[in-house]
């Protein structure tokens, strides 16, 4: 037998999150490029709390698209966390570290035939309200 001392990470358990809303920090932001060479950017954002506290969600950002349906999704998106967030120019995704916002995430079938989620819109925190309470029945952003 093989000794290996080896210390779980249940968090790295591949897992799908529950459609629902989420309090989230920005984590980081990757540059990725797609199979039809497009570069995309994908942010990654990380619970802080409730019962997925540490869990990662992701929001791919066609940002660079050709195609200008997805272009307009990611200046959208864009626009929404700027609104939220009080940035009137983001320069760089460096502004967005460590930001807390509240995510509403959706489920959907990837290729592979796996469940995943996805970020469906971005919302303010409010003060007065815990994201339990937070009416996410509208879509501000796509």
């Amino acid at each position: 037998m093989t000794q290996l001392n080896y210390q779980p990470e249940l968090n790295r358990i591949p897992e799908t999150l529950p459609s629902g809303a989420y309090t989230v920090t920005f984590e980081e932001c990757r540059e990725r490029r797609a199979t039809s060479g497009e570069d995309y950017l994908t942010f990654v954002w990380r619970i802080v709390d409730g019962d997925y506290i540490g869990k990662r969600i992701t929001d791919n950002i066609y940002y660079f698209a050709s195609d200008p349906e997805y272009k307009e999704k990611a200046m959208l998106k864009l626009d929404r966390l700027c609104q939220i967030f009080g940035i009137e120019y983001l320069g760089n995704t460096e502004l967005l570290w460590k930001k807390k916002c509240l995510v509403q995430t959706g489920n959907r079938i990837n290729p592979q035939g796996q469940s995943s989620a996805y970020v469906k819109s971005y919302w303010p925190l409010s003060e007065n309200q815990t994201p339990s309470e937070k009416n996410i029945s509208q879509n501000p952003s796509a």
